[in-house]
């Protein structure tokens, strides 16, 4: 790829919106012998962060987790199973069961798990326990909210039932993510 002094000695300047900037990805330079390629970054957190996530290689990773991991969404946001997933990611520390979901998505406890694997290759609730995972994830990386409020604040029920379900999902203790990836770490 060009770079930006390549393309003004060519007598070309980029052309990138207002705000936007290019980076260097260091992941091409080390497949290519050291020359980086450069991305488009537009302005804003999401987008930062999402090329952070990119760029991000950690020296040690315990446990073989993926660090980041997109979520499954559905794929016909019109549908009811869309508008249910939307209404309950603000809502995941509330207790939810097969029943309220169901109701709350006007169909049935076996329609609303056929849709689910249908739609996002999971049951209800391993996607409920996901979400809240990466919730927790979330939490432990950009707040100093202490470890012992974690549970509460992702919607688990217990402790031992947060521990157990983040250790299976990362590889590793809510205790040594934080350690790794918090945002004082």
């Amino acid at each position: 790829g060009a770079s930006v002094s390549s393309l003004r000695a060519m007598g070309s300047e980029p052309l990138l919106p207002r705000g936007h900037r290019l980076v260097r990805g260091p992941e091409d330079g080390l497949r290519r012998g050291g020359q980086g390629q450069l991305h488009h970054v537009a302005p804003g957190p999401e987008p930062a962060n999402r090329v952070a996530q990119r760029l991000v290689v950690p020296a040690h990773r315990l446990g073989d987790q993926a660090q980041f991991v997109a979520r499954p969404l559905p794929r016909d946001e019109a549908a009811r199973l869309a508008r249910l997933t939307d209404w309950l990611r603000p809502r995941l520390a509330q207790p939810h069961t097969l029943e309220s979901l169901a109701a709350r998505a006007a169909m049935s406890v076996r329609t609303l798990q056929r849709q689910f694997r249908q739609s996002l290759g999971m049951s209800p609730v391993d996607w409920l326990v996901r979400e809240r995972v990466a919730l927790a994830r979330e939490l432990l990386e950009t707040t100093a909210q202490p470890l012992a409020r974690i549970p509460a604040l992702a919607g688990f029920g217990s402790d031992e039932s947060f521990r157990r379900h983040f250790r299976l999902a990362t590889g590793v203790s809510p205790q040594a993510y934080r350690r790794q990836f918090g945002a004082a770490g």
